[in-house]
């Protein structure tokens, strides 16, 4: 009985991501220092707990964009639809919302958004402003012609919103809509960016 020689053509893997059973949430999160400049990196501690009193420590890495300008701007840490609902509550999204198409964008937008109950998402909420007219929006609108669209008659008027770019973390539990927000300081060395 000597041994066969077996070739394998084609080998087929199912894997598949477990979502786990046990349910925490953020107990403590802080930064390491007071104020930052634009282009530092933010360093956020977060202590979480579960259900069975185990406690988890994650360092989260969140990089300061170089466009931003000196002010203060809050850090959001939380589940997806927490997280999710927050940035729609302090866009103000529904107010915004004037046509049929514009309530389609928004469902369609939201269906991208993965709800996954074992994710934690931590970003900054960077203000931005843009011009809705009766034609729909311009985005990024210059502030130097505000002025002059603000007198003008009938045409248009500003829509502040937030964006919100997260650092996606797996947690080993389940987080349900719980939202921790972080008042950040953040300073550049431009005199003429903090007026």
């Amino acid at each position: 009985m000597g041994g066969e020689t077996i070739r394998m053509e084609r080998v087929e893997l199912t894997i598949k991501k477990s979502i786990p059973s046990r349910v925490g949430f953020v107990e403590r999160a802080w930064v390491d220092k007071a104020a930052y400049q634009v282009g530092e990196t933010i360093r956020v501690s977060l202590q979480m707990r579960d259900d069975l009193s185990r406690v988890y420590r994650q360092t989260i890495q969140i990089p300061i964009p170089l466009y931003l300008s000196s002010g203060k701007y809050s850090l959001v840490i939380g589940d997806v639809q927490g997280v999710s609902r927050y940035v729609e509550n302090e866009s103000k999204v529904f107010s915004d919302i004037l046509s049929y198409e514009e309530l389609l964008r928004y469902y369609r937008a939201k269906e991208r958004i993965s709800p996954n109950p074992s994710e934690l998402w931590c970003g900054l909420l960077i203000p931005s402003s843009s011009l809705r007219t009766e034609r729909g929006e311009l985005p990024a609108f210059p502030k130097r012609y505000w002025e002059w669209v603000e007198t003008g008659p009938n045409v248009g008027r500003e829509s502040r919103r937030f964006s919100f770019s997260p650092v996606k973390v797996d947690l080993p539990f389940l987080l349900f809509y719980d939202v921790t927000v972080l008042s950040v300081t953040i300073q550049t060395n431009n005199p003429r960016s903090s007026s």
